[in-house]
């Protein structure tokens, strides 16, 4: 996953650090997996993700 330009205490006292690293390492990650899983070996595979999305 790409660095973020902030920091993971950012949004404090809203989010926590801790909510932060887990939807960004969990679910963002899982998402950009997913995602890559289901254009894999379409035509669309290679584009763009603003095209893809």
């Amino acid at each position: 996953m790409p660095y973020l330009p902030y920091n993971n205490n950012s949004l404090s006292p809203f989010i926590t650090e801790k909510t932060f690293d887990n939807h960004y390492e969990k679910h963002h990650e899982a998402d950009v997996n997913n995602l890559t899983g289901s254009v894999m070996c379409t035509p669309i595979e290679l584009s763009r993700i603003e095209i893809i999305i």
